[in-house]
């Protein structure tokens, strides 16, 4: 459960709450070098590396997923510093607090006036500090997360919040909450209420790997989107395949009787979609959008533990990670997806382990991206060890350490951070032919 500790203090204990995921073996030396590493960021740099004006896209600061991974993937303190220097050079400063806006964020106009404007992270991080220390990590997340109202579903739109749960970290459950309140995509709040009411009519309950699979023989699905469309799911998905999409992800619905369930399939069913998200004649690569639901379920395992949370809530939560989930796969253009690809897959290194895996995530020189999904994966055949016979779960057995090798075989050498006009080791849109062209023949 997390603690109440000074929400402006990071200090990482990975033995204190068996929620956390990680390796056996963690020095006293890495946890305090992250320590550092933490304090450093939540006190110089911004949220975003980019600039929306400029830009066109927030693209995220990734130092604290980053830092946190490595130290639960076992890395030393070395290469915990090394790898937070490598991706310092691009950060942007922190902008000020604006203590007028803090002031005044507690009244629901200004509040809802304040949303998306990037410009007002760091005001918001004091804001949800203060009410951090006044009221507690669980009442605060209930009121601004769970409660129902305009600002908590506009919130759990676009929660961030993961890390900061699973670390036990108050003072990244604010950066996540602020970083939630300055996005500025509202469109998925609409898209959410939609399919809400949608499944309450319809009544009709299907998995989430029968769902990706249904959208990807849909014709409407298959074709929302394109290589050059920017906002994928604004401009593609909810505009060219709004209905189809509704349909599908209303009949995802968590009951609050299946929680523990449920977490296992989300951790396999995004697991299938990036495995299977392959070419038979390339060789494998990992799509940049589709890894992003993957990489979250490991922290909704860790959300859905707390029992500050009610069962109502958690399974909301898992209903709206469920349906983000399959519409990303339809902005990829619903790729068809195969498993083969990575099952018949012969690792480069001859031993292809899981700990040839994690060894080479951790000296990656990304933006952490590797080290995310080699975690995620790992812990998506821990919580599917005890489904394996159910037909939901896809992926079964060697399939999880088959597609870290994958992972790990095919980076780009040099690493660096992701982007769309970076040299990333990622594809972007799986289901698009053109996107294939300059990936090497098998």
């Amino acid at each position: 459960m997390i603690t109440l500790q000074a929400p402006s203090t990071l200090r990482v204990d990975l033995k204190e709450d068996p929620n956390m995921f990680h390796v056996a073996k963690i020095s006293n030396e890495s946890s305090q070098t992250a320590d550092r590493v933490l304090e450093a960021n939540h006190e110089n740099n911004h949220i975003f590396f980019s600039y929306l004006e400029k830009d066109g896209v927030h693209m995220h600061n990734h130092i604290v997923h980053h830092a946190l991974t490595l130290l639960a993937l076992g890395a030393d303190a070395a290469q915990v510093q090394h790898l937070y220097e490598t991706n310092l050079h691009y950060q942007r400063t922190a902008v000020p607090v604006q203590p007028d806006v803090v002031k005044n964020l507690s009244d629901q106009a200004v509040y809802k006036k304040s949303l998306g404007n990037e410009n007002n992270y760091a005001s918001f991080v004091a804001f949800f500090e203060e009410e951090i220390r006044a009221k507690g990590v669980p009442v605060v997340i209930n009121e601004y997360v769970f409660a129902e109202d305009f600002r908590a579903d506009d919130m759990l739109a676009r929660l961030f919040m993961g890390c900061g749960i699973e670390f036990n970290q108050p003072a990244i459950v604010a950066e996540a909450l602020a970083q939630a309140a300055v996005h500025d995509d509202d469109y998925l709040f609409t898209f959410y209420h939609i399919a809400h009411a949608r499944a309450g009519h319809s009544g009709r309950k299907r998995c989430l790997a029968e769902l990706v699979d249904l959208a990807s023989a849909n014709e409407q699905c298959q074709t929302a989107c394109h290589s050059a469309i920017f906002e994928k799911i604004r401009d593609g998905v909810l505009k060219n395949a709004m209905d189809e999409t509704v349909e599908l992800a209303s009949q995802y619905q968590v009951g609050e009787d299946e929680i523990e369930l449920r977490i296992a399939e989300l951790c396999n069913a995004t697991a299938y979609i990036v495995a299977g998200a392959q070419r038979a004649s390339k060789l494998p690569r990992m799509d940049f959008f589709l890894m992003h639901p993957m990489n979250m379920t490991i922290f909704l395992g860790a959300i859905t533990k707390q029992p500050w949370l009610s069962n109502a809530s958690k399974a909301r939560l898992l209903t709206y990670a469920g349906r983000i989930s399959l519409v990303m796969h339809i902005a990829m253009g619903a790729p068809k997806l195969d498993l083969d690809v990575v099952r018949q897959y012969k690792p480069s290194e001859a031993a292809g382990t899981w700990d040839d895996a994690i060894r080479r995530a951790i000296k990656h020189p990304d933006d952490g991206h590797c080290a995310k999904m080699i975690r995620a994966v790992l812990f998506a055949e821990k919580v599917s060890q005890p489904y394996q016979d159910r037909p939901e779960f896809r992926l079964k057995g060697k399939d999880f350490e088959k597609l870290a090798a994958a992972i790990v075989d095919n980076l780009n050498p040099a690493g660096g951070k992701a982007g769309p006009y970076e040299d990333e080791s990622w594809i972007r849109g799986a289901g698009f032919d053109d996107v294939w062209e300059g990936v090497p023949s098998a």
